[in-house]
Protein backbone atom coordinates (compact mmCIF):
# COMPACT_ATOMS: atom_id res chain seq x y z
CA UNK A 1 0.00 0.00 0.00
CA UNK A 2 3.04 2.43 1.11
CA UNK A 3 6.62 2.67 -0.14
CA UNK A 4 8.98 4.18 1.51
CA UNK A 5 12.12 4.41 -0.99
CA UNK A 6 15.16 6.92 -0.71
CA UNK A 7 15.18 7.23 -4.64
CA UNK A 8 11.32 8.46 -4.61
CA UNK A 9 10.59 11.72 -4.12
CA UNK A 10 13.71 11.88 -1.63
CA UNK A 11 12.10 8.75 1.01
CA UNK A 12 8.69 10.87 0.74
CA UNK A 13 5.96 7.71 1.17
CA UNK A 14 4.40 7.02 -1.69
CA UNK A 15 1.47 4.57 -2.89
CA UNK A 16 3.25 1.47 -3.94
CA UNK A 17 3.88 0.95 -7.44
CA UNK A 18 3.41 5.05 -8.38
CA UNK A 19 5.80 8.36 -7.31
CA UNK A 20 2.37 9.46 -5.90
CA UNK A 21 3.05 11.05 -2.39
CA UNK A 22 0.47 10.01 -0.16
CA UNK A 23 0.25 13.32 1.22
CA UNK A 24 -1.19 14.68 -2.07
CA UNK A 25 -4.33 12.91 -0.99
CA UNK A 26 -4.49 13.95 2.10
CA UNK A 27 -3.39 17.62 0.75
CA UNK A 28 -6.02 17.06 -1.92
CA UNK A 29 -8.72 16.01 0.65
CA UNK A 30 -7.74 19.09 2.81
CA UNK A 31 -8.91 21.21 0.46
CA UNK A 32 -12.30 19.78 -0.17
CA UNK A 33 -11.74 17.94 -3.55
CA UNK A 34 -13.48 14.36 -3.80
CA UNK A 35 -12.19 11.58 -3.77
CA UNK A 36 -13.45 10.86 -7.68
CA UNK A 37 -11.19 14.10 -8.36
CA UNK A 38 -8.18 12.89 -6.87
CA UNK A 39 -8.33 9.85 -8.23
CA UNK A 40 -8.90 11.69 -12.27
CA UNK A 41 -5.84 13.39 -10.64
CA UNK A 42 -3.43 10.78 -10.41
CA UNK A 43 -4.78 7.49 -12.64
CA UNK A 44 -1.66 5.56 -11.48
CA UNK A 45 -3.02 5.31 -7.84
CA UNK A 46 -6.47 2.83 -7.70
CA UNK A 47 -9.16 3.45 -5.76
CA UNK A 48 -8.82 0.02 -3.51
CA UNK A 49 -4.80 1.44 -2.73
CA UNK A 50 -6.77 4.91 -0.84
CA UNK A 51 -9.08 2.98 0.39
CA UNK A 52 -6.29 0.22 2.23
CA UNK A 53 -4.43 3.64 3.38
CA UNK A 54 -7.76 5.16 5.16
CA UNK A 55 -8.65 1.97 6.27
CA UNK A 56 -5.11 1.95 7.64
CA UNK A 57 -4.89 5.30 9.00
CA UNK A 58 -7.76 4.57 11.06
CA UNK A 59 -6.86 1.42 12.48
CA UNK A 60 -3.31 3.52 13.54
CA UNK A 61 -5.44 6.24 15.21
CA UNK A 62 -7.43 3.76 16.99
CA UNK A 63 -4.54 1.39 17.95
CA UNK A 64 -3.05 4.90 19.50
CA UNK A 65 -6.32 5.85 21.16
CA UNK A 66 -6.20 2.74 23.00
CA UNK A 67 -2.80 2.37 23.87
CA UNK A 68 -2.97 5.92 25.77
CA UNK A 69 -6.55 5.23 27.67
CA UNK A 70 -5.94 3.09 30.57
CA UNK A 71 -7.92 2.21 33.72
CA UNK A 72 -7.05 5.89 35.07
CA UNK A 73 -7.63 7.19 32.47
CA UNK A 74 -10.33 5.95 30.38
CA UNK A 75 -11.53 9.28 28.29
CA UNK A 76 -9.23 10.10 25.80
CA UNK A 77 -9.76 13.72 23.70
CA UNK A 78 -7.09 14.46 20.96
CA UNK A 79 -6.87 17.93 19.84
CA UNK A 80 -5.07 17.80 16.34
CA UNK A 81 -3.06 21.31 15.32
CA UNK A 82 -0.83 21.36 12.77
CA UNK A 83 2.99 22.35 14.17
Amino acid sequence: MINQDPDIHGGEPVFIGTWVPIKSLIDHLKAGESLDDFLDGFTSVSREQVIAFLEFALETVFETLNTIKSEDNPTCVFHLTKT
